[in-house]
């Protein structure tokens, strides 16, 4: 599972709540104006002011890596860790693991890990079960998901409503890894408990995922519900985020949203609601770029 985690107006809200004497160098930067993020010539390239610039080392990542400059993002992700940006560690945790480079991949989600960033505890928990080392990496999604939903709590007014999973620091994605796991190991009461934790701030991959429960155990009478539920968060996320999906988590993601109405769709024509399929499918296709198809 994909985590990478942009900047926007949520994280500049977030770091521009710490004052300029925190110490907190991303903090810093951002609240007081400092940050350089340079500009971009659209759909072609991303110029940095100066060469020297590195205070906007998140920012430009995210740029470089939405214009598929993998490298140029992986550079810019380096320098904003090396002032202690636990986002950018995980960010390029992620891309290192992409492509092939485990070790190193490790090393950063660990280093963004030990900071308390539950998008690093997660990865760092993929690159474990990589290597078929389950046991760690339940340890680190429990710690992942303990740690994500204690930042709900502490945050409310970030996350309610739900940003979506581009712009939630990675919550959803920790708790998902967690429950997805569990179910792997075969504790899907458990992961029940997770997914209804997310779901009901607005996840539509967690809303489906217990649609999907319930209907394993038996308990059709629960599944209509949340797989209506899991349609409207996923076309409301669609709506709101398509383009920080693509540039975040790639086509896969925006699939992974259209799907879910589908099967509402597919569930309502087995229900015999012909008109109402009809129009989630059609909600559905409206969602599918060229790209995408």
């Amino acid at each position: 599972m994909v985590k990478i985690f942009p900047v926007h107006r949520h994280f500049r809200a977030a770091v521009a709540e710490r004052s300029c004497c925190t110490g907190d160098p991303v903090a810093r930067l951002l609240d007081c104006g400092d940050l350089d993020i340079g500009h971009r010539t659209p759909n072609t390239q991303v110029r940095p002011r100066t060469q020297s610039t590195i205070t906007g080392g998140l920012s430009l990542g995210l740029e470089y890596q939405g214009i598929g400059k993998v490298n140029e993002a992986e550079i810019w992700y380096k320098r904003a860790a090396a002032l202690d940006n636990a986002i950018a560690m995980a960010n390029l945790g992620y891309l290192l693991r992409k492509r092939g480079d485990k070790a190193e991949a490790e090393r950063w989600n660990r280093m963004g890990a030990a900071l308390g960033q539950p998008g690093a505890m997660s990865n760092l928990a993929e690159v474990l079960q990589d290597r078929g080392n389950s046991d760690e990496a339940l340890e680190w999604l429990r710690k992942a998901a303990d740690r994500a939903m204690s930042a709900v709590d502490e945050r409310p007014s970030y996350y309610v409503p739900w940003p979506g999973e581009c712009y939630d620091m990675g919550v959803s994605n920790a708790v998902l890894g967690l429950a997805e796991l569990l179910i792997k190991q075969g504790k899907p009461a458990e992961a029940e408990s997770w997914f209804r934790k997310i779901a009901e701030l607005g996840d539509a991959r967690a809303a489906v995922a217990l649609a999907d429960l319930y209907e394993e155990r038996g308990e059709m009478s629960e599944s209509p519900e949340w797989r209506q539920k899991a349609a409207n968060l996923a076309h409301a996320n669609l709506s709101r985020n398509k383009s920080s999906l693509l540039t975040a988590y790639g086509e896969s993601a925006v699939l992974r949203h259209v799907r879910i109405i589908q099967s509402y769709a597919d569930y309502l024509t087995v229900q015999g609601e012909t008109e109402a399929a009809a129009n989630w499918r059609l909600l559905a296709s409206s969602h599918l770029g060229p790209s995408s198809t």
